[in-house]
């Protein structure tokens, strides 16, 4: 007896297609999978006009995207309901809270929903972070800070800090660590106000040694006002061949070799995966920024000879004049 047996043929290029169905497929039960088992995250941000508004809106995106969309964003505005927002937190099923900027994090202790909260967009410290809070201060890690000195003038042995103490301890400590790390003797000139920060620039910068010196200007405006210390500053360190080096890209633009600012987008992303820790039952911590970008003075790394160093450098974000 002969049988007859039916094949079918699939042609090569149907069962290609055909594979990244399949794989296509289960890739988005797997995606689907993983949104379930993250927690939903509220966003609480300040109602503020540009420039800032498409700052906050850079780190929204960045929480949205890092929780695949589980995020609900409020914009905090004059006669913001609480009260609504806090029943509706009430009834949620588990969640997570993210406040940005000063009010945003205000509007979060104004909440009192028992669900963890991380904080953002701002400068925060240890002793100005609610208990019981993560957060992502807007203080750069003073390891990036000095790691980037080190590739763009490692002739830099000493770097010089003015700034209160009082207020700042927690960043003394990491640079500290940090300037250890990088071989760097870090000078800390104590000023409690304005005009002994003021005078304070003027005698550090009359004991500099050309390029083994390094002036940092910390992250936050106290002591350094922008009118007329901070011109006082860069055209005394344009003088003596001082890098000065900064957080602020627009201190870059006035004449500092370069500045580490944040990267928004990359900075929401970290603070929904701090906020998904948190919902695992992680401890609380506060860190300081690592999501930097960079921007460089070329006019000024010509200045100082630092041109050739500068041109073997790669991945500037911002770069002028």
């Amino acid at each position: 007896m002969v049988t007859l047996k039916n094949t079918i043929k699939i042609h090569p290029l149907t069962r290609s297609l055909l594979w990244a169905w399949a794989v296509l497929f289960n890739f988005c039960l797997l995606t689907a999978a993983v949104a379930e088992q993250m927690p939903p995250v509220t966003v609480l941000y300040p109602d503020v006009q540009p420039p800032y508004r498409g700052v906050l809106e850079q780190i929204v995106s960045g929480i949205v995207d890092e929780t695949k969309n589980r995020a609900n964003s409020y914009p905090v505005y004059d006669g913001f309901d609480v009260n609504d927002l806090r029943q509706r937190l009430v009834k949620q099923n588990g969640g997570v809270i993210i406040g940005l900027g000063r009010r945003g994090m205000e509007m979060v202790k104004v909440l009192r929903v028992d669900k963890p909260a991380v904080i953002g967009a701002l400068m925060i410290t240890p002793e100005s972070t609610p208990n019981g809070f993560s957060g992502i201060s807007l203080v750069p890690d003073p390891a990036l800070l000095f790691a980037r000195l080190r590739q763009l003038s490692p002739q830099v042995k000493r770097v010089h800090l003015i700034l209160n103490p009082d207020t700042n301890a927690w960043l003394i400590g990491l640079a500290r660590e940090a300037a250890r790390n990088q071989g760097l003797e870090l000078m800390v000139h104590e000023a409690r106000d304005i005009r002994a920060a003021a005078r304070l620039y003027r005698d550090v910068l009359d004991t500099t040694r050309g390029v083994a010196d390094a002036l940092w200007l910390p992250p936050d405006s106290e002591g350094l006002d922008e009118r007329t210390v901070l011109p006082m500053v860069l055209q005394e360190a344009w003088e003596r061949n001082v890098v000065v080096f900064s957080s602020s890209a627009s201190h870059v633009k006035r004449g500092a070799l370069f500045a580490l600012y944040p990267d928004n987008y990359l900075m929401g992303r970290n603070l929904a995966f701090m906020a998904m820790n948190l919902a695992k039952g992680r401890n609380a911590t506060l860190s300081p920024l690592q999501d930097l970008l960079i921007a460089v003075n070329l006019r000024t790394a010509e200045h100082l000879n630092l041109d050739a160093r500068i041109q073997q450098q790669r991945g500037f974000d911002l770069t002028f004049p």
